[in-house]
């Protein structure tokens, strides 16, 4: 379970607050969608859950609990997998979600601990499923792709398909 109270973020620089109070529970099976305005703080909301923000650049207040277990303050710590495997999150701009000078395949592949042969034939095999799970059927196209020989459309279904794979609890689709 993922409980989200009174929760603030305030830009450090400005002291403008940029979310206010927002509160939320979302159960094992349960979806949740952040409606609002361009700006109104959906993005920085996930990113907070996420533990995304830069600290120097955002203060952020209130209570994030994931199973129990209290996500903000300093002693904080993020449990094991809690990025990928328990939470994940698909941006909004999937130009930014990738590096332009590095393919595809191998951006993708270093998100994941590979070791030895079997075990990376065994993670294209199951690239392969995700990606044919958005309708992106061509594998060897995707891996030797660069991120901007692709369409906005495809990236965005890449990212999705690298979030199937880790098979999150949780997905924070800030579309």
């Amino acid at each position: 379970m993922l409980k989200v109270n009174d929760l603030e973020i305030t830009a450090r620089s400005t002291k403008e607050q940029l979310v206010k109070g927002i509160s939320f529970e979302v159960g094992k099976g349960e979806t949740l969608g952040l409606i609002g305005e361009s700006g109104s703080g959906k993005s920085l909301t996930s990113k907070a859950v996420m533990r995304l923000l830069n600290s120097r650049i955002f203060r952020v207040n209130g209570s994030i609990r994931w199973k129990d277990r209290e996500m903000l303050g300093r002693n904080a710590k993020l449990p094991k997998g809690y990025r990928g495997r328990q939470i994940a999150m698909i941006t909004q701009n999937p130009m930014t979600a990738f590096a332009p000078m590095i393919k595809l395949g191998r951006q993708i592949e270093m998100g994941f601990e590979l070791k030895g042969s079997r075990a990376k034939r065994e993670f294209y095999e199951r690239l392969d499923s995700a990606l044919k799970s958005v309708n992106l059927t061509d594998l060897r196209k995707i891996t030797d792709s660069y991120p901007d020989e692709l369409s906005g459309g495809m990236l965005q279904r890449v990212m999705i398909a690298v979030t199937i794979m880790q098979s999150p609890e949780r997905i924070h689709d800030t579309r």
